[in-house]
């Protein structure tokens, strides 16, 4: 169980969950809830031990966070002798289910933009920190639901987010033949508005289709509404879903990319939404967005167009946020929460908009121009000052760039462009923008530039890692180039081993010892070939061997000849492995045992003698969206002798065994893996061995789909076996 998910649960109980249920995103009881958290974590558990749970916690998938949620109920439940009504507590579930996602969103940056692994600033020290890991507001709705108005068609399957107009659902329809739809609904007073509004609903949905669909066609660049229910106490819009996340994620990963080549792409980002926008400010009356911001800005994953959502209903949504904020009503809470998924509405209203004036074009180029801002500045907390121009020169941004996005923000409105096409007409005439060289400033101090390189052959700051470990402090990255360094490396500091250069020509070998030793509570190691050979004198150890804390492993390449690839053991130990391959190792690949933990997401398990995954002794890793295939001698997965773990979207294929075997009293969770081209069963259990498997496919393994020997307790639920 998490202790986290234990202490907001907890503290939900004690402070009632029907207020909650009723609580405004971000509202007072929700700050009360995570001071208590706090509080309990201070009194209960280490600060040491916070960076292994939340590793485990960033990486959670939906239904391995919703089991953790409802394992953490029924401990409190227990621990406290609580009656409490079923329903609540299903909703409440659903909210604390939600923390994973929560937890990526705060979590994103620059060198991870999906936030699938924690800052080197991620704390949990003050109420602050807790709110900007916690969803919003617990959902009114919950998956499973039909959509009203539209029973025995459309389904609610997924919540996508929540905010302060309602809520939105990824939905599809029972037949399986629609496109699945994203539902916004609409809660309480903008609900209402939303209804008095229709008139603006229907010239937003006849605007925004379009019958050419081309690549020229601006209409590529708006998220058109697809159905309507403008009735009943909670209306909705569904809109055609787009599945390649917002406009806020995206900023991370242009973040990333080089700061010569930033401006141009910003530039050609807002030429887009400017094509958008501009069909709706061409109409004969303008239709004004009103709401633009980050979180109504999607990315298409198959055109990698962007493209706008909200049009017609983004006047309500701003108008209740501003008014909000204007009677001091938008809370501190809500403020921490938003900024990080660019769904702060005040931050991109004009000023005319926040005084309550009537809707102009050049509201939304005001909040173009704060867009603009934000993707060049790789900030979405940031907004426009006095000192802009400055800010924007820093970013390599170029004079005439700083003008138009200068214009685009003036106070007064008639110093901004007209409109979209006004604006887009000025981005068009930069031509090819070239980014200026920044001001020069006093080089900062020597040890403040000073890298740490590794260099076998000379030209770095050390020739082995070791020296370089012992010279560096906490918190120092040391990039390692290519060579052979033929030593064991010992982690015994927070740093970060970075490969610079093609992973194959980086080699890590050791005979003597594992390549890689963990001995401290966190660290991290980056596209390193770590390669054991003790075998050769006749010595036994694993690869990478991690008895403590949090290792922290992307895109390694990792092999033994004597044991297994990777050794992971003990209680407090929670790596978090990601996109690595470990193959042809004399034993198993990964072994995790003595209650050791772990996340591995998108690893490869390939032509190892056993298993590619072997888990005993409370060993619980969380495995998703990894390959076990080719071991020479054993099965893809073996779970024996009490061990666990949660499989989620694994594919097991072409082991000399079955697939996935179980034995002991293994007990794992097993939840849409594919099995196929095994020489033995799909799945085998024996020797009182367990496990719940779900929605798997057994189909194509030489014996058969299951052997499940007599007093084997296997729940088994929605697999595919013919």
């Amino acid at each position: 169980m998490i202790g986290f998910f234990y202490d907001v649960v907890e503290s939900a109980c004690e402070l009632g969950l029907r207020g909650l249920l009723a609580e405004v995103p971000g509202g007072k009881l929700f700050c009360d809830l995570a001071e208590r958290v706090v509080a309990k974590r201070k009194a209960r558990r280490a600060q040491d031990d916070l960076r292994a749970e939340f590793a485990r916690i960033i990486v959670l998938p939906p239904d391995a966070a919703r089991d953790e949620a409802r394992a953490a109920f029924a401990a409190v439940v227990r621990d406290k002798a609580l009656a409490l009504p079923p329903a609540e507590v299903e909703v409440i579930t659903e909210w604390v289910a939600g923390v994973p996602e929560a937890v990526r969103v705060s979590n994103r940056r620059s060198d991870d933009p999906a936030g699938r692994t924690l800052s080197l600033d991620f704390a949990l020290d003050t109420p602050d920190d807790v709110l900007k890991v916690l969803p919003p507001r617990p959902p009114r709705f919950l998956a499973g639901q039909a959509v009203p108005g539209r029973e025995g068609e459309w389904t609610l399957a997924q919540l996508l987010g929540v905010g302060g107009f309602g809520e939105v659902w990824l939905a599809r329809h029972d037949d399986g033949y629609h496109d699945p739809m994203a539902v916004k609904f609409f809660f309480d007073q903008t609900g209402r508005d939303v209804i008095r509004e229709a008139d603006l609903v229907k010239r937003a949905m006849s605007a925004g289709r379009s019958a050419a669909g081309g690549a020229d066609d601006p209409h590529r660049h708006i998220v058109p509404i697809v159905q309507v229910r403008l009735t009943g106490t909670t209306p909705w819009l569904g809109f055609e879903y787009v599945s390649g996340g917002d406009l806020a994620a995206w900023l991370y990963k242009l973040a990333a990319a080089g700061r010569e080549d930033r401006p141009a792409r910003v530039v050609t980002a807002l030429r887009q939404l400017c094509r958008g926008v501009g069909i709706f400010h061409g109409l004969p009356t303008p239709l004004v967005h009103r709401d633009l911001k980050p979180s109504n800005i999607l990315l298409d994953p198959g055109t990698k167009a962007l493209r706008i959502t909200d049009f017609g209903i983004g006047a309500v949504t701003q108008r209740a946020a501003n008014l909000r904020e204007t009677r001091g009503e938008g809370t501190r809470g809500w403020r921490l929460q938003s900024y990080p998924r660019g769904s702060h509405t005040p931050t991109y209203s004009s000023p005319e908009q926040r005084a309550g004036a009537d809707p102009d074009p050049r509201d939304d180029v005001h909040a173009l121009g704060v867009i603009g801002y934000q993707l060049l500045m790789g900030d979405l907390g940031a907004a426009p000052g006095v000192d802009l121009a400055d800010d924007l020169r820093d970013a390599g941004a170029s004079a005439a760039l700083i003008e138009v996005l200068s214009a685009c923000v003036a106070r007064k409105r008639e110093r901004r462009p007209a409109d979209a096409r006004d604006l887009g007409a000025r981005l068009a005439a930069l031509g090819a923008v070239k980014p200026v060289a920044p001001p020069l400033a006093p080089p900062p101090p020597p040890a403040l530039v000073a890298g740490l390189v590794v260099c076998a052959s000379g030209g770095g700051t050390h020739r082995t890692i070791g020296e370089a470990l012992k010279a560096a402090k906490a918190g120092a990255e040391i990039r390692i180039r290519p060579g052979v360094y033929r030593e064991g490396v010992v982690l015994d500091k927070a740093v970060t081993l970075s490969g610079d250069g093609p992973l194959a020509d980086i080699v890590v070998e050791s005979a003597h010892a594992p390549c890689l030793e963990m001995k401290t509570d966190r660290a991290a190691v980056r596209g390193l070939t770590l390669r054991g050979t003790s075998g050769t004198v006749g010595k036994k150890f694993a690869a990478v061997n991690i008895g403590r804390g949090v290792l922290e492993m992307t895109d390694c390449d990792i092999s033994s000849d004597s044991w297994a690839g990777l050794a992971v053991f003990g209680a407090t130990t929670a790596p978090v492995v990601q996109h690595c391959r470990i193959h042809d190792c004399a034993e198993c690949g990964v072994f995790v045992y003595e209650g050791g933990k772990g996340t591995f997401d998108g690893c490869e398990a390939a032509d190892n003698k056993f298993s590619g995954f072997e888990v005993k002794t409370g060993g619980d890793p969380a495995v998703r969206n990894c390959t076990s295939r080719g071991s020479r001698e054993g099965c893809g997965v073996f779970v024996h002798e009490s061990g666990k773990g949660t499989f989620d979207g694994c594919e097991v294929a072409d082991n000399k065994l079955s697939g996935f075997e179980v034995k002991s009293g293994g007990d794992p969770t097993v939840r849409r893996c594919k099995f196929h081209n095994n020489r033995g069963y799909g799945v085998q259990v024996t020797d009182k061995g367990g496990g719940s498997f779900e929605a798997c496919d057994l189909r194509g393994n030489t014996l058969g789909v299951w052997y499940v020997e007599a007093g084997c307790q296997v729940k088994r639920q929605g697999n595919t076996e013919s």
